[in-house]
């Protein structure tokens, strides 16, 4: 409509496909607004992903459509520079996975230092339960960095089949029969074990 608005001559059929293209387009954005703070971490990376190439004007419309609108926006721009980081390292394929690993890790690295901060001023008793909480958050911190190696390394196209579902503690690229699932150990003993 546009097009033709600015006096080009545009057919019925080009302006049909257009306005499908665009509401699809659509879609597609609102659809991943949506899912960034209910789907598993993985699909609200891709979301972030996808959300990163929509340009921030039409993104600033679109969160006064949500209740947490404003809340996705900076996650978006937050994920934006993390992908920047990462961008050089690893294929596009890959990016969303990496790079919602690495905010993980960023994240996780805030609450360490948040935690060195207070233990400053903390009794030497309970200093002692703060070194617990750090050397916990340090293990996430590996266990997620060993997932970016193993999402780097997949033969998967994605590497999201190499993610761990935070819910399920399971790798997101298969199902496994229930038996498996009840029987194997929480993402707490997972840390544990990938740091010992």
């Amino acid at each position: 409509m546009i097009k033709k608005e600015a006096g080009y001559n545009v057919t019925p059929e080009e302006l049909g496909k257009d306005a499908l293209s665009e509401a699809g387009e659509y879609a597609l954005m609102h659809s991943a607004f949506k899912l960034v703070h209910v789907a598993p971490k993985a699909i609200a990376a891709a979301a972030k992903n996808l959300l990163s190439y929509v340009p921030e004007p039409i993104l600033k419309v679109e969160a006064e459509n949500h209740p947490d609108g404003e809340q996705t926006l900076n996650e978006v721009v937050k994920f934006a520079d993390t992908k920047t980081r990462v961008a050089d390292f690893v294929p596009e394929e890959k990016s969303a996975s990496v790079t919602g690993l690495a905010q993980k890790i960023d994240n996780l690295k805030l609450e360490v230092s948040d935690l060195e901060e207070k233990k400053k001023n903390a009794p030497a008793s309970i200093g002692i339960e703060i070194d617990n909480q750090i050397n916990e958050k340090n293990k996430e911190i590996n266990f997620y960095d060993n997932q970016i190696r193993k999402v780097i390394d997949s033969k998967d196209e994605t590497g999201i089949g190499e993610e761990i579902d935070e819910v399920t503690c399971r790798k997101l690229g298969g199902f496994e029969p229930i038996v498996e699932v009840l029987e194997r150990p929480t993402q707490e003993q997972q840390f544990k074990e990938s740091s010992e």
